[in-house]
């Protein structure tokens, strides 16, 4: 794989990782079953790839970004579907849907590929491999924004281990997905900088914080459950990005 083809991949993967789970807001969310939720949603992935593909700019880069704004479409409206009829396997379709999404990705990369010598990148002296791991820093911050909150409750629904509505102390579902989202972005982070004994600094001083909620035992089991789910995920995308980055000879990680 060339540096410009790798480079063409990574943005493509980032694009979709932010239009998913960075730039869907909750408006979005609530109205997929409509069509202004699902095609609002569509044309932010749409714009999101137009502009990470600048470098690449060209009548076959529209051309990728059409057919992977239907097929975005499609696949949501098929997965909006899947859930209605059958809510218990959440987790499940969002896999499914996921990996379809990178499928489609994958073709079109394909597609583009080969035509990166009549793409007649836009931004001179730039190397490719930089565009390569910006690509790969953004898709793996982007996941674990909302990416990994989306499959954190999904392990936690099914268990039943809510905690009840009387805990103290007990945090709502908005600060406790904004402290899971920074949760992984420091753990992201220690890791891309190997600085893998910090790490446990992080999870004593968040234990340490919430003590006491531990003696509830259905918020213990809750937060447990939780943020295991939550650090494994970071981990696997932060040394998921760490080999990409070495891929590419990314000599500056430590």
């Amino acid at each position: 794989m060339t540096s410009e083809s790798a480079a063409l991949l990574s943005l493509l993967v980032a694009g979709h990782m932010l239009g998913d789970f960075v730039l869907q807001t909750q408006w979005m969310i609530a109205r997929k079953h409509l069509a202004s939720g699902l095609l609002a949603h569509v044309l932010v992935v749409a714009i999101v790839q137009l502009a990470l593909l600048i470098p690449f700019f060209g009548a076959a880069a529209l051309i990728a970004v059409a057919a992977i704004a239907a097929a975005h479409l499609l696949l949501d409206v098929g997965k909006v579907a899947l859930q209605r009829r059958d809510p218990s396997h959440a987790l499940l379709w969002f896999f499914l849907d996921q990996g379809l999404h990178l499928g489609v990705l994958a073709a079109a990369w394909m597609w583009l590929s080969p035509r990166t010598a009549e793409l007649h990148p836009a931004l001179d002296g730039i190397d490719p491999s930089a565009l390569a791991a910006i690509g790969i820093l953004l898709s793996a911050y982007a996941f674990n924004v909302n990416g990994m909150s989306v499959i954190v409750l999904g392990v936690l629904a099914p268990l039943g281990i809510a905690p009840s509505e009387g805990a103290m102390h007990q945090p709502t579902p908005r600060v406790g997905r904004v402290i899971g989202i920074l949760e992984r972005m420091f753990v992201l982070t220690l890791i891309l900088m190997n600085q893998w004994a910090a790490l446990g600094l992080l999870v004593t001083a968040k234990s340490i914080a919430r003590f006491k909620d531990l003696e509830e035992r259905r918020l213990a089991e809750y937060y447990l459950v939780g943020t295991l789910v939550s650090l494994f995920g970071a981990t696997v995308t932060a040394l998921a990005a760490r080999f990409f980055l070495e891929s590419i000879k990314m000599t500056w990680l430590p």
